[in-house]
């Protein structure tokens, strides 16, 4: 079952997570960011929170360059739902925790706690 979401004319895809199905993305949005061009960005529920995956290129559907992980599902959905690409080209809204390869940490979700983990 697919769900599509609409606000703002931003429209994200949502379907039934199911964990047999290798692709396991939970939502998904199309977007043209400023930095990388056409690109997806997803969430994936993980055991303890849930990640939004930025990829671009080629191989958009299957390889990703940003991570962000959050400490809840809804979190993540919500993050994707809202990110304005235009404005905040480099991160996504809502509390994430950590951001991958940078090694950026959010304690709490807070951004004015970041520091960078070693």
């Amino acid at each position: 079952m697919t769900l599509f979401l609409c606000r703002g004319g931003v429209a994200v895809e949502l379907r039934l997570y199911d964990p047999s199905d290798p692709g396991r993305w939970l939502a998904r949005r199309e977007l043209e960011h400023p930095v990388c061009g056409d690109a997806l960005a997803h969430v994936y529920p993980r055991a303890f929170g849930a990640e939004l995956t930025l990829s671009s290129g080629a191989f958009r559907e299957l390889v990703y360059h940003d991570v962000w992980t959050y400490d809840d599902l809804a979190g993540a959905v919500v993050g994707l739902l809202l990110w304005d690409v235009e404005r905040e080209p480099h991160d996504p809204p809502g509390p994430w925790t950590r951001h991958r390869p940078s090694n950026r940490r959010r304690p709490d979700g807070d951004p004015a706690h970041e520091y960078v983990a070693p």
